[in-house]
C-alpha cells in the first residue's frame, strides 16, 4: 500500500504546478508512507491554491493505495471462499467395509480444517494490520470518513478484526457441536443396526 501511495503521489507531483521546495517536501513525505503527518512538510506561507493541489495529490495517492489494499484483501477472501468448496462432503455409511477408509476421510477432513484455520488466522492478521494502518494514517481516516464511512467505522478501534474473531470462533464452535451431535446420532444408528442383525 505504501509503495502504491508513493508511486501515485510522485506521478501526481511531477505534473502538479507547485514550487520545487514544496514538491521536494511532499515527495519525501510520500516516500516515507505519509508517516509524521503533512503539517511539518508544508512550508509556512503556502498559498491556498497550492494547499488545494497538495490535498488533491495526497488524497489521490491514498485512494489508489487503499484501492489496491482492498483488492488484495478481496483476493484473499475469494481464495478462502473457493477453498471452502474443497472440504469433502462426508456421507453416513454403516457397512463394515467403510470403516477402514473412514480413517483416511477423517484425515483429509482434519487437513481441510487445519487449512481453514490457517486461512482464518491469515485473514485476521491482515485485518489487524489494516486496522493498525487505518488508526495510524490520518489521511486514510479522512478519506474513509468522506467516501466509505461504514468501512472506516469497522476499521476504527479494531472492530473488524475483533468482529471477525468472534464470528470465526462462533462458527468453529458451532461446527464442533454439530459434528459431536452427528457422531452421537451415528453411534445410535450403528447400535440399532447391530441389534437388528443380532
Amino acid at each position: 500500500m505504501v509503495a502504491q501511495i508513493s508511486a501515485v503521489g510522485h506521478a501526481d507531483l511531477a505534473v502538479a504546478n507547485l514550487p520545487l521546495a514544496v514538491k521536494d517536501n511532499i515527495g519525501t513525505l510520500l516516500s516515507s508512507g505519509l508517516s509524521g503527518g503533512v503539517s511539518p512538510n508544508i512550508p509556512s506561507g503556502t498559498s491556498p491554491i497550492a494547499l488545494g493541489t497538495i490535498h488533491s495529490v495526497i488524497t489521490d495517492s491514498i485512494a489508489q493505495g487503499v484501492r489496491w489494499a482492498a483488492f488484495t484483501a478481496g483476493v484473499f477472501v475469494s481464495f478462502g471462499a473457493l477453498s471452502s468448496l474443497l472440504i469433502p462432503n462426508q456421507r453416513v455409511v454403516v457397512t463394515q467395509e467403510t470403516k477402514v477408509p473412514a480413517l483416511a476421510t477423517s484425515r483429509r477432513a482434519n487437513a481441510a480444517q487445519i487449512a481453514l484455520l490457517a486461512q482464518f488466522a491469515l485473514i485476521e492478521v491482515l485485518l489487524f494490520g489494516l486496522s493498525s494502518e487505518y488508526s495510524a494514517n490520518l489521511f486514510a481516516q479522512d478519506w474513509f470518513s468522506q467516501n466509505a464511512w461504514p468501512i472506516g467505522e469497522l476499521l476504527a478501534n479494531y472492530v473488524a478484526p475483533l468482529l471477525g474473531l468472534i464470528v470465526g470462533l462462533g462458527g468453529f464452535a458451532a461446527s464442533r457441536l454439530l459434528r459431536r451431535r452427528n457422531r452421537a446420532a451415528k453411534a445410535v444408528e450403528e447400535a440399532i443396526a447391530v441389534s437388528t442383525v443380532a
